[in-house]
C-alpha cells in the first residue's frame, strides 16, 4: 500500500514518537510511506527519508490546511490519506483523491473543536482510534477502528531496593492538562519523591512555574530534570505516575511496563486499558489526592511491586506489539 500522513505537530512528542514506529515498520513491510509535517523537531524525528516538510505560519489553519493539501497533491496518489492533527481535519473536504481517515490521539477538550470533529467526519472513510476511551470522541465517522500504539520490548531495569522513599516519576510534556498536582500532593502524603521529566508544552512556562512554586508552599520532595534518555528515567523510579483523567493512552505508561516499572493511573481515560488493576498496575479515584497517596503507598512493598512489574512487562510485550498493531492499523484503512 501507499500511505501519507499528515501532521501539523511541530515538536516529537509520544504521538509524533508512535507514528514513526508504525512508519518505520510498514516501511518494513514494503509498503511505500510518505508523511507531511511542518518543519520543526517532529520532521527531523521522522526522519529525510520519508518527511515532506511544509512551511505555514504557526496557528494560521487556513494556510496550513491549504498549503499540506498543495503539498500531498504533488505526491503520487496514496491508498489512503491519514490525517493526524486536529487542526488538519479539513483536509478531507479539500483532498479528494483517496480515501482519508482521521487518527484520534488527542482529547478535544474545547467545545468547538469536537462540534468541528462532528462536522467534518462526514468526509472521512473512517477514524483510527488510539484507545476506547478515545474512541468515544468518533461520533459522526461512518466507522471508528481501535488500534493501540506500539511498545518496543526492551530490556527490564533493575528494581531499586526501596531503602529509602520511593521516587515517582512524570514524564512528558509539562502543561496543565496533565494535572502535576495531584502528583506533587500526593507523593507528599505517601512520603514519596517526585521526580518530573520532561519540558513545557508551547511557549510559556507559566505552568511549570506554578507547580515548582506549589511544591515549594508544601515542601513536597518534587526534582525537575528537563528531559533525558528513556532508559536513564525508567533506571530511575520505582512507579510511574499519570495525573491526567482524561488522558486518550498515554504512552508511558506502556513505555514504563516494558521496562518493568508499576504505572499508576486514574480509573477513568485510556491509560488504565494497558493494564488490569491490582494485576499489572494500580488506579486511583481522579482527582482524589488520598486515593492517589494509597497506590504509592502500595508500592512500598517489594515483593508486591515486583510481581506487578513482571506481570506488566509480559502484557505490555504481547498486547502492544509492533506486529500486532501494523496487522491493526492496515485492516482499518483498506477498502
Amino acid at each position: 500500500m501507499r500511505l501519507i500522513f499528515a501532521s501539523s505537530a511541530r515538536d516529537p512528542w509520544g504521538a509524533e514518537q508512535s507514528l514513526l514506529r508504525i512508519i518505520k515498520g510498514l516501511i518494513e513491510l514494503g509498503h511505500e510511506v510518505h508523511c507531511v509535517f511542518p518543519r520543526g523537531a517532529a520532521a527531523e524525528y521522522v526522519g529525510q527519508s520519508t518527511a515532506h516538510m511544509v512551511h505555514y505560519k504557526p496557528g494560521n489553519r487556513l494556510q496550513s490546511n491549504f498549503r499540506v493539501r498543495q503539498l500531498v497533491s504533488n505526491l503520487p496518489t496514496p491508498d489512503a490519506l491519514i490525517v493526524f492533527s486536529l487542526d488538519l481535519m479539513p483536509l478531507a473536504g479539500l483532498y479528494r483523491r483517496a480515501p482519508v481517515f482521521f487518527d484520534i490521539h488527542d482529547t478535544p477538550d474545547k467545545l468547538i473543536t469536537r462540534m468541528t470533529m462532528r462536522t467534518l467526519a462526514k468526509f472521512y472513510r473512517g477514524a483510527i482510534s488510539i484507545s476506547e476511551f478515545a474512541s468515544a470522541w468518533g461520533i459522526g465517522f461512518r466507522k471508528v477502528s481501535v488500534v493501540p500504539r506500539p511498545i518496543d520490548a526492551v530490556a527490564a531495569v533493575p528494581m531499586r531496593q526501596a531503602a529509602g522513599p520511593l521516587r515517582v516519576g512524570i514524564v512528558g510534556r509539562i502543561s496543565p492538562e496533565k494535572d502535576i498536582e495531584i502528583a506533587i500532593r500526593a507523593t507528599q502524603a505517601a512520603e514519596a519523591e517526585l521526580h518530573v521529566y520532561g519540558a513545557q508544552f508551547g511557549t510559556s512556562d507559566a505552568y511549570e512555574t506554578a507547580m515548582k512554586s506549589l511544591a515549594h508552599q508544601l515542601g513536597a520532595s518534587v526534582l525537575w530534570h528537563g528531559r533525558r534518555d528513556q532508559r536513564e528515567v525508567y533506571s530511575a523510579i520505582d512507579a510511574l505516575f499519570v495525573g491526567n483523567a482524561l488522558e486518550p493512552s498515554g504512552r508511558t505508561v506502556g513505555e514504563a511496563m516494558s521496562y518493568g516499572v508499576v504505572p499508576i493511573t486514574p480509573t477513568t481515560g485510556g491509560a488504565p486499558e494497558y493494564f488490569t488493576d491490582l494485576v499489572e498496575g494500580l488506579t486511583y479515584s481522579p482527582g482524589d489526592v488520598q486515593s492517589a497517596a494509597a497506590a504509592i503507598i502500595a508500592l512500598r512493598d517489594d515483593k508486591y511491586r515486583q510481581d506487578l512489574a513482571t506481570a506488566a512487562r509480559n502484557r505490555v510485550g504481547t498486547e502492544r506489539s509492533l506486529e500486532r498493531v501494523l496487522n491493526g492499523y492496515l485492516r482499518s484503512v483498506k477498502p
